[in-house]
């Protein structure tokens, strides 16, 4: 039997009536959600579905989407939570490629279960080595390719968090990023340790505020980007316990801000869908390392080679689905090349950009992540993005877009002059172009393909 399985239901089984799960006027108690997974996996069953088939589900964020990632993994199924909007080739690619047993929508969802009456558990079928999940990546820069996580590999992030501080007594996770994401797999963890969760279908600035005032002690996971937008849109909020951010470092200014607006409650993560959990930085430790990403979880291990970032951990992927060739270039020896460049100081690791983002200007290497965050020191500019456009004279042009705070005008003399003093002055954007809000993709994350060219 999976521990991952096995450590859930005991743990949901102990909190009996304790608040689990909150959407809109649905609410359930871990008794109550138990009876729901057994009720689903009966249903899955029913459908023909065993040990080792895939499931994929098609869906925004919904109760039933997570009831169905529990009873999938009671099975010991693939589970694949599909957003289309992340992956090249959309839906049609996604069904084609997961080789999905059963594919459900949205509008399945309401009424899948509706005819199974009994709530008997479902004995378990996973094992530590079976894939719990595929969760599909790189979508916004190339061929999408899923990520394989077995059961053992989702119970070392689970456990993870299990090191971390604890949330004040009472505080409930506010869900506004997609469960097909990050969140599915950091919503079941903290459920494991007594926090229910509230889902929202999406990140709205007022009615996120209202849920915390509502909640009395909240957290939330999610991307800087929504940070920004809590700081520029609301003021204090009643209520917010605890914040972590992930998906990319937070600009450091920013950081600072958040902390002087909220107080030290504003953590980070670092992980990827390869190997989830790499590294954190607490709260408590923030003030001290605004420019780091914190460090390693225990039980990863993390080394630079050559500038680049690698870790080695229970929790790193078994590879890419049927990508071998793709998996042979990123895992070598059980470590993960993440892509990304850095250092350590202090035993914290402080990121330094992908090591994909460059631009080669008259044959000169230029790193995009330095210029982003020269950019974003200045005190008008909420977040800037940078990307490389073709250019007759050098070959290629560094193209900034920047996003000011509201009601701010940043210049570009001076933001161009941050950036050689700060950086050097090859890096200095030939071309500036401001936007009152930058695009982003589904996870948060700037959208460089979507991002204005110069005129």
């Amino acid at each position: 039997m999976a521990r991952l399985v096995h450590n859930t239901l005991n743990a949901f089984d102990a909190f009996d009536d304790r608040l689990a799960l909150i959407e809109g006027d649905v609410e359930f108690t871990y008794r109550e959600l138990l009876a729901e997974i057994n009720r689903f996996a009966r249903a899955l069953s029913r459908h023909g579905l065993k040990r080792g088939d895939g499931l994929g589900v098609q869906s925004g964020n919904r109760w039933e989407l997570l009831v169905l990632k529990f009873a999938a993994q009671v099975l010991g199924l693939r589970f694949v939570a599909m957003d289309p909007s992340h992956v090249v080739g959309g839906l049609p690619f996604l069904v084609q490629d997961i080789d999905a047993a059963l594919i459900l929508t949205e509008d399945d969802l309401g009424s899948f279960a509706s005819t199974e009456d009994s709530t008997e558990p479902v004995a378990v079928q996973a094992l530590d080595s079976d894939i719990a999940q595929l969760v599909y990546t790189g979508g916004t820069t190339g061929e999408s390719k899923a990520v394989m996580l077995t059961f053992e590999a989702l119970e070392f992030v689970t456990a993870s968090f299990a090191a971390r501080p604890p949330y004040p007594a009472d505080t409930r996770l506010i869900v506004v990023t997609p469960l097909a994401h990050a969140l599915g797999t950091v919503g079941p963890a903290l459920m494991r340790l007594g926090v229910p969760l509230e889902i929202h279908r999406e990140f709205e600035v007022g009615s996120f505020v209202d849920a915390v005032k509502r909640a009395g002690s909240a957290a939330v996971h999610f991307y800087p980007s929504y940070l920004y937008r809590l700081l520029d849109e609301a003021g204090e909020i009643p209520g917010l316990a605890h914040v972590t951010t992930g998906g990319a470092p937070l600009l450091p200014s920013r950081y600072q801000e958040a902390i002087d607006r909220y107080g030290p409650i504003v953590a980070q993560a670092y992980g990827q869908f390869e190997s989830f959990a790499i590294t954190y930085l607490d709260h408590g430790d923030a003030a001290d390392h605004l420019t780091s990403v914190g460090e390693p979880v225990p039980g990863v291990e993390l080394k630079i080679d050559g500038g680049h970032v690698l870790v080695r951990s229970p929790g790193t992927m078994t590879g890419y689905w049927r990508r071998p060739n793709l998996t042979a270039e990123v895992l070598q020896d059980g470590w993960l090349r993440t892509g990304d460049l850095g250092s350590r100081v202090d035993g914290h690791l402080h990121l330094a950009g992908r090591a994909a983002e460059v631009i080669v200007v008259n044959a000169d290497t230029c790193y995009v992540a330095p210029i982003e965050a020269a950019l974003a020191s200045h005190p008008d500019v909420a977040q800037a993005a940078v990307v490389g456009v073709p250019d007759a004279r050098t070959g290629q042009a560094i193209h900034a877009v920047v996003e000011p705070l509201p009601g701010r005008s940043p210049d570009s003399d001076v933001l161009r002059r941050m950036v050689s003093e700060q950086v050097t002055p090859e890096h200095v954007p030939q071309h500036v172009t401001f936007v009152d809000r930058l695009p982003l993709t589904p996870l948060g994350k700037p959208d460089k393909k979507a991002l204005p060219r110069p005129h």
